[in-house]
């Protein structure tokens, strides 16, 4: 099935938010191009209700210079529930708010 037709239109959510991080990205149909970027910007996130977009931009905010939030992160918990937990054992700084 196509990444445009999940929880979200995952493609479009990718490339909107790597892009508020400072990244090129081109959008294509049925693919995304990223580019390299050398300094991820921090970003407020939109994961569009998908928490497989959430849970990576969790871990693309962990490189991220400056603050980042991700609205309603509890999202994760329907297919990982201790992700916020496990993300902190490995030394993420993580605030529910």
């Amino acid at each position: 099935s196509s990444l445009r037709d999940k929880e979200s239109d995952r493609i479009l959510t990718i490339a909107r938010e790597l892009g508020k991080m400072g990244v090129i990205v081109e959008e294509k149909e049925d693919k995304l191009t990223i580019y390299h970027c050398d300094n991820l910007k921090g970003a407020n996130i939109n994961h569009e209700n998908d928490h497989r977009v959430a849970m990576a931009f969790t871990v693309a905010c962990l490189y991220a210079e400056g603050f980042s939030q991700i609205l309603d992160i509890e999202i994760v918990k329907d297919s990982y529930p201790n992700f916020i937990e496990d993300i902190k054992k490995l030394g993420a700084k993580v605030e529910l708010i």
